[in-house]
Order: structure tokens, then C-alpha cells, then sequence
């Protein structure tokens, strides 16, 4: 059998529930597993679905786990989720499509560990059991809702809740990753006893705004000067844009999300796009400031865009910022979300590394 993983870093873990999940399959069912796994911590769906597009072929897969909601919880705040729905159901749509008309296409509901944050979790639940539902119709779409469970088991106490965690956003090995690849394999083992079902067409079902047809866009095919970053998990090319340069690139629509190189050495960013309002991110993150070998990958979706009024072809320009003239932008650019506090960086060839851009299709 033939798995794919996609998610954050619950599923990236070493021996997390992704390798207890293949330790528990080989040893009750009775057969080998094929396992590839191209989750990337600290991302939301949104990057899921630039992934998955990244893949060469789908159609080899039994089975295609998806989780994401304890990062996702930053795309549900109390006004609007249309961004996260979108990528969320382009996700959906996108495999359905792409994938052979058998494969199981599994939601793991997994959750964060603060109260304050259940809200969202929950608003979020409610909506995968919702497209889960509406997209049953036409394959085999289906819900694990693990941190319900984990409650159930906790009796509904916190204490006991917050004991499966070893911190915020992440489960403890071995007992909780343990525990939610059982649940996964009971989950899966079900499914299989079920008869053959006879789905519908998603042809017929048009009626959607998701990010299903957005095209991802290589920033290095915009430029020669290019960084290779490589590490156990990860290897990514991107295009280095230096202090006081810029890039403009034609995309086929509104631009969806961008994904960038974080380092100690990486500058903030100038951000504008044909028909919006210019802004500004830091885009060194707290994890690779103490250590200089380190780099992560990070994708910063434009959840603040009202969609629907986001059409036709557009320029967009990068313009990496020098420190000396980044204190100033708080006077002319708006500043959305900083990965790290942007301290300076004494770093002759600091630059900007932009990795690839996903944008709607005209």
C-alpha cells in the first residue's frame, strides 16, 4: 500500500505518529507500506496545497493523509475564513482530480495544546467535517478527528489534556504519537470494509471559489542568481534578490501566497502587487538566529484578500530592504506578520531569498 503525508511539523516528527503508524501497519496487517512524507513544519494548507501540486503524480497513492489544523488556526480568526476554505477545498478538489478514483483521502484533525486557541480548532473542525461531507459524493473523503478523541480519553480535563504535549503545538513521543497512530490505523483498517462505492463526477460540481487551479510559480526562473539550501529533510533552490534590489515578476493572477528562506542572514521584504495595498514583512525567524547552519522554509499566505474582486494578470515586485532603511517603512508600508524581531544584520551579502510564488489562474 502506497501513503502520502502532508502536514506540519506532528507529521514531520521523528518517531511521531507517522512512523508509529508504519511500525503498528507492518505489524498488524501483515504486508509492506510504502511511505512518502513531504510535510514541512510551520506552514499552513495553503503551502499543502503548493506541495502537492509540486508532486510529479498522484495516481500511485491507496491513501493521502492531510493535516494542518494546528497551524491553520492563524487563517481562522473570528471574521473570515475564506482563505483557508479555499485552499482547503482546492486541496480536496485537487486530489479528487488527480488522484486514482480508489484513493482514501484522509483529514487528521490535530490541535494545539492553549485554550485560547481552541476556538478556531474547533471552527476549523467543523468546517473539514463539512467539505469532508459535501465531497463524499465523489470519493472517498474522509475525517479523523484525533484531538476529539484525545479529550474523550482525557475525561475532558485540561491537565490531563495538556500531559499529551510536550509543548505548545507539539504531541509527546512516544505515548501521544503512539496513541494517534493507533487511531489512525483503526481508522484506515475501517474504511476497509466497506464495499465498493459508485461516485459522482466532480465535473459536475463547479459551483467553488477554491485555489483548486492556482499555478505554482519557481522564483528561480526569474533570475540568475540562485542559493541552494540543503539540509537531511530539505533541499530548495531560491532566487537571491540583495540590499536595495528588487524583482517584478508577471503572474497569471492574484497572488495567493509567496514561500521564502529564512536565515540569519535574510533581509525583510518590500512586498508590492498590481491592485493592492504594499507591505512589508521581517523575514528572519527566532529558530535560525542562534545557529547560522540553519534555514527553514516558510510561506506566508495573503489571508487579509477579499477574493472575489482579485482577477487578471498582475506584475509583482520584490525589493529587499537594507537595515539602514528599514526603519523607515513603518512610516509608508504597512507591516504584516514578522517571523522575527528584525534585528541588524552585519551581513555584507544579506539578500532576500524567494523560493517560489503560488497565484490563481486567470
Amino acid at each position: 500500500m502506497n501513503f502520502l503525508f502532508v502536514g506540519g511539523s506532528n507529521t514531520l516528527m521523528q518517531r511521531g505518529y507517522v512512523y508509529q503508524f508504519e511500525k503498528l501497519y507492518k505489524t498488524f496487517q501483515n504486508e509492506e507500506i510504502n511511505i512518502k512524507n513531504i510535510a514541512i513544519g510551520a506552514n499552513s494548507c495553503v503551502h499543502g496545497l503548493e506541495l502537492l501540486k509540486n508532486e510529479n503524480s498522484l495516481s500511485g497513492y491507496d491513501c493521502i493523509v492531510v493535516e494542518y489544523v494546528v497551524n491553520d488556526h492563524k487563517l481562522a480568526p473570528s471574521s473570515t475564513i475564506d482563505t483557508w476554505r479555499q485552499a482547503y477545498e482546492g486541496i480536496i478538489r485537487f486530489l479528487i482530480k488527480n488522484c486514482s478514483p480508489e484513493v482514501r483521502i484522509i483529514s487528521l484533525i490535530l490541535g494545539r495544546r492553549d485554550p485560547k486557541t481552541f476556538f478556531r480548532q474547533k471552527r476549523l473542525a467543523k468546517e473539514i467535517h463539512g467539505l469532508s461531507k459535501k465531497y463524499s459524493k465523489y470519493a472517498n473523503v474522509e475525517v479523523l478527528d484525533a484531538t476529539k478523541i484525545l479529550w474523550e480519553i482525557s475525561e475532558n480535563r485540561k491537565d490531563l489534556y495538556a500531559s499529551m504535549y510536550k509543548d505548545g503545538a507539539h504531541y509527546s513521543l512516544p505515548v501521544a504519537a503512539s496513541l494517534i497512530g493507533s487511531l489512525l490505523l483503526n481508522h484506515y483498517v475501517a474504511g476497509l470494509q466497506k464495499g465498493k462505492i459508485e461516485f459522482s463526477s466532480l465535473e459536475s460540481d463547479q459551483a467553488t471559489n477554491s485555489f483548486e487551479h492556482s499555478v505554482v510559480i519557481p522564483a528561480r526562473q526569474f533570475g540568475a542568481a540562485h542559493r541552494l539550501f540543503k539540509n537531511s529533510k530539505l533541499e530548495v533552490s531560491a532566487l537571491v534578490i540583495g540590499a536595495g534590489n528588487s524583482v517584478e515578476l508577471d503572474v497569471p493572477g492574484s497572488v495567493v501566497s509567496f514561500s521564502f528562506i529564512s536565515t540569519f542572514d535574510c533581509l525583510s521584504v518590500l512586498v508590492e502587487e498590481e491592485g493592492e495595498t504594499p507591505f512589508f514583512i521581517d523575514c528572519r525567524h527566532k529558530w535560525v538566529q542562534a545557529d547560522h547552519s540553519r534555514f527553514t522554509l516558510k510561506n506566508l499566505p495573503l489571508a487579509w484578500k477579499r477574493w472575489g474582486s482579485c482577477v487578471g494578470r498582475r506584475k509583482i515586485r520584490f525589493t529587499a530592504i537594507a537595515e539602514d532603511v528599514r526603519a523607515n517603512l513603518t512610516h509608508k508600508y504597512v507591516g504584516q506578520y514578522a517571523f522575527a524581531a528584525p534585528d541588524p544584520v552585519p551581513i555584507d551579502n544579506a539578500a532576500f531569498y524567494l523560493v517560489s510564488i503560488l497565484s490563481q489562474n486567470a
